[in-house]
């Protein structure tokens, strides 16, 4: 008899606490969510109570698999699994606590299953059912438990007490966002969106030198104006360093990669199956601008492989390509897995900063849902100031913008970006859960965009923009205050 208890609770702390401990552990190392109880490691443990014990530890392997996986996503984001085979080869480039956490993943795993070898089998329906009553506690739990604390795509609740990481991966690989990722067809429309880059796309006209098109993630048209003279006002306080400024607005509603695309190749998806698609991209902006002498360059702060933007972003004509796997940051951002824009911006700066003609393209990423304030470091817009609750998104949203805005203005008041023509673009108005919050400080389906030229630190020079800024489209443009 206690030779049997030994055997069950060494059992149980193998299977159910061990693996449990290690991944909280390792999580709360590198900040990532994860309840504190793996739901899924007490139905291996039941199964390894009878005699369905290989079905059992099969599961285990499969339920630890898929626990390291929750975490991987939450760092490096994959829409299948073969784009970890990508992901893997920048495991040496990765910075040093994420090779060790593999490493550590790697060791837990070959001592489990070692010593889950030696484990006497022990075929024990009182056992079992003992699992079964603590597994059907836990599941108790974890039904009734507090949910407002709701698990993201890429992140799970770390506020949870009890949790099921492999139901978190069904419930959301099931969901029609991600199922567009496997679908089939032509993958555009022949529509041909309205963009803040119509002028850049027009082949009669001759480029600036140097070009930096920014897609900012979720920046929307406030209902209040005064809300986006705010946020524009690190730019509007440079003076005579811009010699050219104008504003306008677009009607759009789509995800981020439709507001690339709009803005990149005048396209408009039928879906995000790109992996495979080489037709249209011919046409796009860096493509023509690369047939003209230009060095073209894009950075995006999080992994490569969301989107296929590891494979249309070539396509779409650019030579250098920065994705959060494909260089050491200094730090991680949180409202979405990846770098921070306010380290991003020194990629931008190094390549407009090369001789010759530079195209830089920047699609931002910490002002992306759900707007974490972890990732805010320069606190510049104070939201009591416009009635808009400091707890709210869209508070957390504005502060993150006006975040950017402010850094790229240091930047180019340091002399960053010089002679550099410009555009800033929303992708997509911003995703706020609560629709009355939303209707109340930002009109919905509507993106602003910006342009300007900055002086050039040796030569003086006039934007061939100025004066045509009409032609780009109907909406009405304002000369920004000073």
């Amino acid at each position: 008899m206690h030779s049997e208890i030994k055997s069950f609770m060494l059992s149980f702390i193998l299977i159910a606490v061990l693996p449990n401990i290690a991944l909280v552990v390792l999580a709360a190392w590198l900040d990532l969510g994860r309840p504190y109880v793996n739901l899924d490691y007490l139905l291996a443990a039941v199964l390894m109570f009878t005699k369905l014990r290989w079905l059992g530890m099969t599961l285990f392997v499969v339920f630890f698999a898929t626990d390291v996986l929750a975490l991987l996503a939450q760092i490096f984001q994959f829409i299948r699994l073969d784009n970890l085979i990508y992901l893997s080869k920048f495991v040496l480039q990765a910075p040093s606590e994420y090779q060790f956490s593999i490493l550590g993943i790697f060791a837990l795993f070959f001592c489990l299953t070692v010593l889950f070898w030696h484990i006497p089998k022990l075929t024990n329906a009182k056992h079992a059912l003992v699992m079964l009553n603590i597994g059907l506690m836990a599941y108790g739990v974890y039904v009734y438990s507090d949910s407002t604390n709701t698990d993201k795509l890429w992140r799970l609740a770390e506020n949870h007490i009890v949790g099921s990481p492999t139901l978190h991966t069904i419930e959301h690989r099931s969901r029609g966002f991600l199922q567009t990722f496997n679908m089939d067809g032509p993958a555009f429309s022949g529509e041909k969106p309205a963009s803040a880059t119509a002028l850049w796309q027009e082949r009669e006209r001759q480029p600036a030198p140097k070009m930096l098109l920014v897609v900012s993630e979720s920046w929307g048209v406030p209902v209040n104006t005064d809300v986006q003279k705010q946020l524009l006002a690190p730019l509007a306080r440079l003076g005579n360093k811009i010699l050219w400024q104008a504003e306008g607005e677009l009607q759009f509603h789509g995800a981020t990669v439709a507001g690339e695309l709009r803005e990149i190749c005048n396209l408009s998806p039928n879906h995000f199956n790109l992996r495979d698609v080489t037709e249209r991209f011919d046409t796009c902006l860096p493509n023509y601008l690369r047939s003209l002498g230009y060095q073209t360059s894009a950075l995006h702060g999080a992994s490569g492989v969301l989107y296929d933007r590891i494979y249309w972003y070539p396509r779409a004509g650019f030579d250098e390509i920065t994705f959060f796997e494909n260089k050491v940051w200094e730090r991680r951002c949180y409202s979405y897995p990846g770098a921070c824009d306010f380290e991003a911006i020194k990629v931008a700066e190094a390549a407009l900063a090369q001789p010759g003609k530079q195209f830089f393209y920047w699609l931002t990423l910490n002002s992306h849902a759900i707007y974490d304030l972890r990732d805010l470091v320069i606190d510049v817009f104070d939201c009591n100031k416009y009635a808009i609750p400091s707890n709210s998104q869209v508070c957390r949203n504005l502060k993150l913008q006006a975040q950017f805005f402010f850094s790229l203005a240091q930047s180019i008041e340091a002399g960053n970006f010089s002679g550099v023509e410009v555009i800033i673009v929303g992708d997509h108005d911003p995703i706020i859960t609560n629709l009355e919050e939303k209707a109340a400080h930002f009109v919905d389906n509507k993106v602003p965009w910006i342009k300007f030229s900055i002086r050039d630190n040796k030569t003086e020079f006039h934007s061939v923009l100025h004066g045509n800024v009409a032609a780009v489209t109907n909406h009405t443009n304002t000369k920004l205050s000073k």
